[in-house]
């Protein structure tokens, strides 16, 4: 009988060693999932940055083109207005269709350079590189959830294998986990 305890006594203490162990191999998983979230996290934002980076490279570009195009259109309203009192003291009639001539060059010109100003003012980063942005800003979030996730498993090493859906896949137990820990705390 003491026999029998010994073996139930040695056997219970092999069990907790096991699941000590089993909690020690789901921790190094996890800070090893947390390590590979954390590099993705950064590379992440490392392309969000080249993307801002272009972004204002784009916007000095606008900003120095519509400058110059204000310049322009400037010059252009001045000699229009030049052009428009001297047709109006014009006494020849070859001399007025030749006025009148410049006059409509002028203003085709000014009507150009508006529009340009005016698709300058809408341009920033292109279709595909805005999607991009938001596609990676998208990944960002879920990169710093999962971050957060990991967080509070390791920081409740009991999550680690009583709570964790081991056959759902990644997404799925994170999901679950983040789900039922809101549940807890709205019910507290």
């Amino acid at each position: 009988s003491s026999h029998v305890l010994r073996v139930r006594g040695v056997e219970e203490e092999l069990q907790r060693v096991a699941q000590q162990w089993e909690k020690i191999r789901m921790r190094e998983e996890e800070l090893k999932r947390k390590e590979e979230t954390l590099q993705k996290r950064d590379k992440l934002m490392s392309e969000i940055d080249q993307l801002k980076a272009k972004e204002m490279r784009t916007s000095q570009v606008v900003k120095k083109d519509m400058l110059r195009m204000s310049q322009r259109l400037s010059k252009l309203d001045t000699e229009i207005t030049r052009k428009s009192t001297n047709l109006s003291r014009t006494q020849t009639l070859s001399t007025s269709i030749q006025l009148e001539g410049e006059l409509r060059e002028l203003e085709r010109k000014r009507n150009d350079d508006k529009k340009r100003i005016s698709e300058l003012k809408s341009t920033g980063l292109s279709d595909e590189d805005q999607r991009e942005m938001e596609r990676l800003n998208e990944e960002l979030e879920i990169a710093e959830c999962a971050i957060s996730f990991r967080d509070s498993l390791l920081e409740d090493g009991e999550g680690l294998v009583q709570e964790r859906p081991v056959n759902l896949p990644v997404t799925e137990r994170i999901t679950t986990v983040l789900f039922n820990k809101l549940l807890h705390e709205r019910r507290e």
